[in-house]
């Protein structure tokens, strides 16, 4: 299942890379300093969108405070897939404006709890087997622990997801049974409309799994816990700086920005997230699952 391997993908790489983009070359990396200012400006920005994502499902204003202004459009002319949803081709050229930033941010919140979710399990599994969160990622995980019932009900009256997503639906039932679904494109509006719909009713209540998970329920909380318990060799590595600014001078155009724009990375789980300076205020160019 895409969404299992993602998280469990971006847990080991958030909780254990420090590197600095590829977009940088190693001559540059002594060079590529932020100033103490920065780190913290980049470290309060990045908080403070962290909340109103979790908080808003106002978009329009998510995407107006915190974005560059032509984000949609770089968006489109990326190319890019939402994450653990394909679009087909056909299907970008026909959605609206409104309706792709839904879609961007409706799926990118829907990941965002179901890795604090993952997270957290983990976490509370680890303390009780008495080992390490990487140890336990050897074992196999039950999805049906991460999505809750009542957002398994809503995926099975989905035309798309009951068939793209037809092992989670298994699985989340002790049904042994695999399929080769995951991949599907969706093709039509009408699958599109009934995916935000489901999105719609099932990010609050992910947001209230989250809530009802042992504490910490915070994003930074989480991050912390996890640190502690991922490894030894990590415990006791100075990798406590979770946010973990850097700067990355581009060698290649990336994202619609020219070679040496001068640019601040995040790690915020799931996410890698670009920011750049707009008229002297720092704006997102970029948010994407961490390690595409």
């Amino acid at each position: 299942m895409r969404l299992l391997s993602i998280t469990v993908f971006i847990l080991i790489f958030v909780l254990t890379t420090t590197a600095f983009p590829q977009s940088v070359s190693d001559d540059e990396k002594q060079k590529a300093k932020l100033t103490p200012q920065e780190e913290r400006e980049a470290r309060d920005f990045v908080e403070a969108f962290r909340k109103r994502f979790e908080e808003t499902d106002d978009y329009t204003s998510l995407l107006n405070e915190f974005y560059v202004k032509d984000f949609v459009e770089r968006l489109r002319a990326s190319g890019e897939d939402f994450g653990f949803i394909k679009l087909s081709d056909e299907l970008k050229s026909k959605i609206s404006d409104a309706e792709f930033l839904e879609m961007y941010f409706a799926s990118s919140k829907f990941l965002y709890f179901s890795s604090l979710i993952y997270c957290s399990k983990l976490i509370t599994k680890a303390e009780t087997n008495k080992r390490s969160i990487d140890e336990e990622l050897e074992d196999d995980i039950n999805l049906g622990e991460i999505i809750p019932p009542d957002v398994i009900a809503l995926m099975e009256k989905d035309p798309y997801l009951s068939n793209a997503w037809a092992d989670v639906i298994n699985e989340s039932k002790g049904i042994e049974k695999e399929t080769c679904n995951d991949d599907d494109e969706m093709n039509s509006k009408e699958e599109l409309q009934s995916f935000l719909s489901f999105l719609k009713e099932a990010i609050p209540l992910m947001r209230r799994a989250v809530e009802s998970q042992p504490e910490p329920h915070s994003w930074q909380g989480i991050m912390d816990k996890a640190h502690t318990i991922f490894s030894k060799e990590t415990a006791e590595s100075d990798t406590k700086d979770i946010l973990n600014p850097r700067l990355t001078i581009l060698r290649y155009e990336f994202f619609g920005m020219p070679e040496g724009t001068r640019l601040i990375c995040i790690d915020l789980l799931p996410f890698h997230v670009d920011l750049v300076r707009v008229e002297g205020k720092l704006k997102i160019l970029h948010l994407y699952i961490a390690g595409d």
